[in-house]
């Protein structure tokens, strides 16, 4: 019995080597570890053995058994980490971040703009900060205009006037005729 024991210990060791798959480590266990595995018609032999000889046999044989487990096990466990570990794939499209969504008014906004622009008209963009003449002289307001008071409109200085010339009059811009007059100066009409 005990030379069984010995070519087990060598057989179980030679199958642990081999272990480099799900399915070879599932095999192995079949093989081996379950209730029909060798390891237990070993133990199922145990009541053919004399009395005198179970103590060391049965010593022996549980000592296989516990060293098996643990080798397996640690084998086992290394095995399903590496393969727990996703495989980056380089060739896959980047995820996009979808937190969110528009602000309903942007949302009425960009369907009004496509509404008209279905109907054939066109979006003018400009810049929010205008220069005095755009602003008002060009549309006629007149120096008095009470849109031109401090409390109506913000102006601000424009630090790429010369020092020679006088200051350019620089305001955020307090209405779209601003860019109307824009298109004006740069389009043929009818616009």
């Amino acid at each position: 019995m005990l030379v069984e024991i010995s070519n087990l210990s060598e057989t179980i060791s030679q199958d642990l080597l081999k272990i480099n798959s799900s399915e070879s480590a599932e095999k192995f266990k079949i093989k081996h570890l379950v209730k029909k595995g060798t390891l237990q018609s070993l133990f199922n032999k145990m009541k053919d053995v004399a009395k005198e000889e179970k103590r060391e046999i049965g010593k022996e044989l549980n000592i296989l058994k516990k060293n098996t487990e643990k080798q397996f096990k640690e084998k086992y466990q290394s095995f399903a980490q590496s393969s727990n570990i996703r495989k980056l794939d380089l060739s896959l499209p980047g995820r996009t971040n979808q937190k969110g969504t528009r602000h309903p008014v942007g949302q009425t906004i960009k369907q009004m703009i496509e509404i008209f622009q279905d109907m054939g008209f066109s979006v003018a963009r400009a810049n929010d900060i205008e220069d005095g003449y755009h602003n008002f002289d060009a549309l006629n307001f007149p120096p008095e205009h009470p849109a031109r008071d401090m409390q109506d409109t913000f102006f601000i200085t424009d630090p790429l006037a010369n020092e020679d010339a006088k200051e350019r009059e620089l305001v955020l811009r307090t209405h779209t005729s601003a860019v109307q007059i824009r298109l004006m100066e740069s389009m043929e009409a009818p616009i």
